[in-house]
């Protein structure tokens, strides 16, 4: 399984979107016992860490372990195969030892 990722526009944002993926992915996760490499990392424009399509305000990157978890939210929210996400990217939910999921590639 690959990265995936997801990107959320302004609008979609100021709308809340970013957070009701974040809260759904949560309460999948922890249905599945919470896998130490199931995370999500994101970036938004405007603050540390680079952006690689200026058309997404916020993107959502989620680890190999996280789709194969939540494959209902890959599909429902149309994310798309990636690589890893770059270094300086935010932990959005897991543990923090899932940071060295970043180290790995």
């Amino acid at each position: 399984m690959e990265w995936r990722k997801i990107h959320i526009s302004k609008d979609q944002a100021a709308k809340g979107l970013s957070t009701t993926i974040l809260n759904e992915f949560d309460a999948v996760n922890k249905a599945a016992g919470a896998p130490r490499d199931s995370a999500i990392f994101g970036t938004s424009r405007g603050r540390s860490g680079p952006h690689e399509d200026n058309s997404a305000f916020i993107t959502i990157y989620l680890s190999p372990r996280a789709a194969t978890v939540a494959p209902e939210l890959v599909a429902k929210y149309k994310a798309v195969e990636c690589d890893a996400p770059p270094i300086g990217v935010s932990l959005l939910v897991g543990y923090q030892a899932s940071l060295r999921l970043l180290r790995q590639q």
